[in-house]
């Protein structure tokens, strides 16, 4: 979540840090420093491929709550 906030507050000149604040009843119980997704089996099975890379996706999203809030 830190490099999906830091991301998406850069693109609009802000640091996440002043907006954001975490709650201690949202943490996972046994947090983990690392978290990998694998899509080989959707690739090798589905022929799947990703159309956006993560700062793609985070651009599209910004953007989107920016045109709903008339900005």
């Amino acid at each position: 979540m830190r490099d999906f906030c830091e991301r998406a507050f850069k693109l609009v000149g802000l640091n996440w840090q002043d907006h954001v604040v975490g709650d201690k009843r949202f943490y996972r119980p046994a947090e983990v420093d690392l978290l990998v997704g694998d899509s080989t089996k959707a690739r090798n099975t589905l022929g799947w491929e990703p159309c956006y890379g993560f700062d793609e996706l985070i651009q599209e999203m910004v953007e989107a709550d920016l045109k709903a809030a008339g900005e």
